[in-house]
């Protein structure tokens, strides 16, 4: 097999030197920023099994799954998201006086794709989970936590757009829609396909409430959106959702990162278990969101305990590439006579890190310098040669 035919699988690539160092500087400033705010780290499996990934509460679309099977025959699936295993873990593994819990990861995930879509198929992951919390003091905690999570890890311009998965769902109720066609609204609104969202609703007899639902679904901004909502679901069951949202809005503006905050009220996300506030964030030089979460408050109860839940991911990888970190120096060779590794780690410990050379010959470490560009150290001698 030649070099040049030897590919990697679509999704993913390799990171190289400076590239690592940014990984580890955005996933080291998100653990530390977790830790401090008294968040406790789980670590799960790389790969669940099938029907715990695939659970009734977490309609994980199959087109997403690598699957395998394990040495019983029982089938298994790499995991593409973190929030089912925390769940999992908590309905399961931690006990009632643990409960509620702030947990946090640092993890890969990994979604199949497809070609030319851009999206990376294993992709690091750094969030937060607040189980066992509900209500509106959780909700801004959660969303607070994101900005300064952001803030941390980046100093690039990055907004935050928060949505209600209740609106969707209670205009749909008002039209008596079944769940196949909710289904369809809701990629539709995914999608922003204004024109064939549009002729599905023109089925519905409930006109008002068609007319609110297509509106509402553009509708995106800062609180002023919130007073065109509310005119529109007037006598709707979405009056409610509306009202904790501008709430909510009160809460973060109250908690100072409102400037950081937009509502859009046609968000939806691609795996359907929300079932309150999500939250999608954006930074400045990426094609797609880096950030992703919200309030499920069904999916531990799948697996034997309900517990109300919300948080967020933070892709690292899309943050990492954008950090603009400077190319590492040349690190000195250093040449280090026969029987003296100890005195060369030593010396690295005391001056920092340096390329050992690979010769026992000092004319030949020279050599491998100038190749290299760097300067020549030599253990047990002072002196630094160009």
């Amino acid at each position: 097999m030649s070099v040049n035919s030897i590919n990697i699988p679509v999704g993913t690539r390799d990171y190289l030197f400076e590239e690592c160092g940014s990984l580890r500087r955005v996933s080291n400033a998100l653990y530390a920023l977790f830790s401090a705010r008294g968040f406790d780290e789980v670590i799960s499996p790389t790969f669940e099994y099938y029907d715990v990934v695939r659970t009734k509460g977490n309609p994980m679309p199959e087109s997403m799954l690598f699957k395998f099977t394990e040495c019983t025959g029982r089938l298994l699936a790499l995991r593409p998201d973190m929030t089912t295993p925390i769940a999992r873990i908590a309905a399961t593994r931690i006990p009632d006086y643990n409960l509620p819990a702030r947990l946090f990861y640092i993890q890969n995930v990994y979604r199949a794709g497809t070609p030319g879509t851009g999206r990376n198929t294993e992709v690091m992951q750094g969030g937060i989970e607040l189980v066992g919390f509900k209500g509106i003091d959780a909700d801004t905690e959660t969303i607070v936590m994101a900005v300064d999570a952001l803030r941390a890890c980046t100093d690039k311009k990055f907004h935050i757009e928060i949505g209600h998965a209740g609106l969707l769902k209670e205009l749909a109720r008002d039209l008596n829609m079944v769940d196949s066609d909710f289904d369809a609204m809701r990629k539709l609104t995914e999608r922003r396909n204004i024109a064939a969202l549009t002729d599905m609703l023109k089925r519905y007899e409930n006109k008002k409430a068609a007319e609110a639902l297509s509106e509402l679904i553009m509708l995106f901004g800062g609180v002023e959106v919130l007073d065109r909502a509310e005119a529109l679901c007037a006598g709707s069951r979405a009056s409610e959702e509306l009202k904790y949202l501008r709430v909510l809005i009160e809460n973060l503006n109250s908690a100072g990162v409102s400037d950081y905050i937009s509502v859009d009220f046609g968000l939806v996300h691609q795996i359907d278990y929300y079932t309150g506030i999500i939250i999608r964030a954006y930074i400045e030089g990426a094609g797609m969101e880096v950030l992703s979460g919200g309030r499920y408050d069904r999916l531990a109860g799948s697996f034997g305990k309900a517990l109300p839940a919300i948080g967020f991911a933070i892709d690292i990888n899309s943050i990492a590439v954008l950090d603009e970190m400077p190319p590492a120096g040349k690190k000195p060779v250093l040449h280090v006579p026969s029987g003296r590794i100890r005195e060369a780690f030593d010396y690295m410990d005391k001056n920092g890190p340096c390329d050992i050379s690979p010769y026992d010959s000092l004319e030949k470490s020279r050599e491998y310098a100038k190749r290299r560009g760097s300067v020549l150290k030599v253990i047990g001698d002072s002196k630094e040669e160009e």
